[in-house]
């Protein structure tokens, strides 16, 4: 462990990704809600509810003896790793609310639940970090920007703040990094917003599906922030009015690792800001390393193609733009998709789509088993009801003897 430790720590930031070897574990697509149960005794439990093979999706169920601020969720995974996030809150006069980060590893034989070490520097938005896990190691990570005063006083300048927590020397630390701002590949001050955080070798990646792509190798002790632009994307300039047009990008884009690559798939009619039932289009990258070059995946696929497929006009699922994409992390083909009426609250379904060939590979309806729903009235049903937050996907060593909610069950005191 020393000899690995002291490998990890010394290394630096290469010029770009390398190769490696396609992951050959079994996945799991999760909401991001966490399920609370009773506590049965002054233990935390973490488990998964098993909802099959994806386009399944499952839950994490939690079990904490303390008092919550607010819902628990499930912020990223890498391999079998999940960072999980609460506020509990401290009623110890006066009140106050204190983020808590849990690191739970979904194993067979050792799982394990951790309480991070509180953090009194923390100013990152939590839903701006991500786990990443090389060797027998892990770090949390945390990126937002912060405008300073520059030398002189004079003027003011955006820098980039990594807070991150190692495993492998139990401590936080806050790192200030420049960011390699770059107006000719549409990186502009003042215009960065995380919209999900992913790990890919070793690299945290934050993306704004606006930009692109802000990483660095986490591990290294001299981290350095480089940036990807994505393809095919409105880019924001510095002049940008910030009231037109975000609205919700990770619901029609999104940045995925399968099979060992990063892929790269959005949803677009062409109108930036539109929304309507057709007329929109299915196109995916891959990122080729080490050129960091982006390659467009075969054909687009029409959404009215897929509508005319025989599967599809066969199939109860409604004629609508399928949104919060997933792609499959052993196969770069394949895309989950949830589809949904224009109608608040229609039902929901999540759909496994082929993009080579073009077919409809499977669907089922959503099954939403978070209980602490608002209703209007008792008896409504809110069973299918989606929440429009993306799946976080994970890594899981199945057995074929066990569940994945008895190999990952655990109980550990806090």
């Amino acid at each position: 462990m020393a000899a690995a430790t002291a490998a990890s720590r010394s290394r630096h930031p290469p010029a770009a990704f390398s190769a490696a070897p396609a992951i050959g574990a079994d996945w799991e697509m999760f909401d991001s809600t966490i399920l609370m149960g009773d506590v049965a005794d002054p233990a935390t439990v973490c488990a998964a509810s098993n909802g099959g093979d994806p386009p399944a999706s499952s839950y994490v169920e939690m079990l904490i003896d303390a008092e919550l601020y607010d819902d628990p969720t499930v912020l990223a995974a890498d391999g079998d790793l999940l960072l999980i996030h609460t506020v509990v809150a401290i009623r110890d006069p006066p009140p106050f609310y204190q983020d808590n980060f849990f690191v739970h590893r979904a194993h067979p034989v050792t799982p394990s639940l951790r309480l991070l070490p509180q953090f009194g520097d923390w100013a990152a938005h939590a839903r701006h970090t991500g786990i990443s896990c090389l060797g027998g190691e892990f770090v949390v990570a945390a990126f937002h920007s912060s405008i300073i005063r520059g030398e002189e006083g004079a003027s003011w300048d955006e820098v980039g703040v990594l807070s991150r927590f190692s495993s492998s020397t139990e401590q936080w630390e806050v790192k200030e990094l420049p960011i390699p701002f770059d107006s000719d590949r549409g990186l502009y001050p003042l215009t960065w917003t995380t919209d999900k955080v992913f790990s890919f070798r070793g690299f945290m990646c934050w993306v704004d599906y606006h930009h692109g792509i802000l990483y660095c190798d986490v591990f290294s002790d001299l981290p350095e922030l480089r940036f990807v632009q994505l393809p095919g994307i409105e880019i924001w300039d510095d002049s940008h009015d910030y009231s037109y047009g975000r609205q919700m990008p990770v619901a029609y884009k999104t940045v995925e690792v399968s099979n060992g690559v990063i892929k790269f798939v959005d949803v677009d009619n062409g109108q930036f800001g539109v929304k309507k039932s057709s007329g929109f289009c299915i196109t995916s990258w891959t990122l080729r390393t080490p050129e960091l070059e982006w390659e467009k995946d075969g054909d687009v696929l029409q959404v009215d193609d897929l509508w005319s497929l025989e599967e599809f006009r066969d199939s109860p699922l409604p004629r609508w733009v399928p949104e919060f994409p997933v792609v499959s992390k052993h196969d770069s083909d394949v895309v989950h998709f949830v589809l949904r009426g224009p109608r608040s609250g229609a039902k929901a379904w999540v759909i496994s789509v082929g993009t080579r060939p073009k077919l409809l590979k499977s669907y089922m309806p959503y099954k939403n088993d978070y209980t602490n729903l608002w209703k209007e009235e008792e008896d409504l049903d809110l069973t299918s009801l989606f929440f429009d937050t993306p799946f976080i996907c994970s890594d899981l060593y199945k057995d074929h003897g066990m569940s994945v909610g008895q190999m990952a069950g655990l109980a550990a005191t806090t």
